[in-house]
């Protein structure tokens, strides 16, 4: 008897779940820029009509970290859900592959696992992350 289910259908992930689930991934890096340039405080002002950049003020700073809450949530949802899956060193060659688009032979630093096995934790990770997502919806 396996322990995981073999595709994501048994897991009940349909085509547009899984592609949603993607795109989420596929915006970690900019999550992650975004949630830094927040606690920095470096806010990305355009420039007014006269060409000059507007200095960033509290309230601004106050909207921008505010709006930065979804994307830290979901970047810890995503660290978490690739940390539930395996060992350090596996769950960050995951977390490449999955947000960068990075295959296993591309890996510079190859996790200490075969190529099927890395798949099917990449499966996983997938199925977690929407266990995840789905329980922080109902939440709130």
């Amino acid at each position: 008897m396996r322990k995981h289910p073999k595709r994501l259908s048994e897991a009940g992930i349909g085509p547009a779940r899984l592609g949603e689930m993607k795109n989420i991934c596929r915006q970690y890096r900019s999550m992650k820029r975004t949630l830094e340039n927040a606690r920095h405080g470096i806010v990305d002002r355009r420039r007014g009509r006269t060409g000059i950049w507007h200095k960033p003020d509290p309230t601004g700073n106050a909207a921008i970290n505010i709006a930065a809450m979804p994307e830290a949530r979901r970047v810890r949802l995503i660290e978490q859900s690739a940390a539930a899956v395996a060992e350090p060193v596996v769950a960050e060659a995951i977390l490449k592959s999955v947000t960068e688009g990075i295959s296993y032979e591309k890996l510079r630093r190859r996790p200490p696992c075969g190529r099927n096995q890395f798949y099917v934790l990449c499966l996983l990770f997938y199925i977690e992350l929407d266990a995840r997502f789905y329980e922080s919806e109902n939440r709130g």
